[in-house]
């Protein structure tokens, strides 16, 4: 005894048989499972990750350790393939500001095809400094990408007191409380 099997078309154009999920048919009628589901998934996440090795070329935000040393606040930032001339470093009153702008260039041929990437792009950094930081002695330092900011700010003295903790579920009021 056959019985034909019954279908449903989904709003979005897909038929469906009734109490399966083993198998689905897409707007083209083709049939897809869902391992081919999850195939096309993984190759499109693939496709994510190498458009995202690109981008970060052109989103360029560059890492940065801060630090504090006896009296010295100290911000070191990486600027990996730049030079000096490709930074300007500020202080004021309430932050270290790192700017500058990012060029990349890759050329090559290989059997008659030259290809060229280029990238370009700005990135600004603003970093706090504690309160107490004299701006006027802030120097700056770039060796080999890595730029060093350092300025001198006295450690805060840590004000603070150790509390004790009461046992019980609610704290007591005192008679007169309202």
């Amino acid at each position: 005894m056959s019985q034909a099997s019954k279908t449903e078309k989904k709003e979005d154009g897909r038929e469906r048989e009734q109490g399966s999920t083993a198998m689905t048919r897409g707007r083209e009628g083709r049939a897809f499972s869902p391992f081919s589901l999850m195939r096309w998934l993984f190759d499109g996440q693939q496709d994510l990750a190498r458009e995202d090795r690109g981008m970060n070329e052109m989103l360029f935000v560059p890492d940065v350790e801060v630090t504090q040393r006896g009296d010295s606040f100290i911000v070191k930032a990486d600027l990996p393939g730049m030079s000096s001339d490709d930074v300007r470093v500020s202080v004021d009153d309430d932050a270290v500001v790192i700017e500058g702008e990012r060029r990349s260039e890759h050329e090559e041929e290989d059997e008659g095809v030259w290809r060229c990437e280029r990238s370009y792009g700005r990135f600004q950094r603003v970093i706090p400094i504690p309160d107490g930081a004299d701006p006027e002695t802030a120097e700056a330092r770039f060796d080999n990408g890595v730029l060093e900011v350092s300025l001198r700010a006295p450690q805060r003295k840590r004000e603070g007191r150790e509390l004790d903790i009461k046992s019980g579920s609610s704290p007591q009021r005192s008679k007169g409380a309202h």
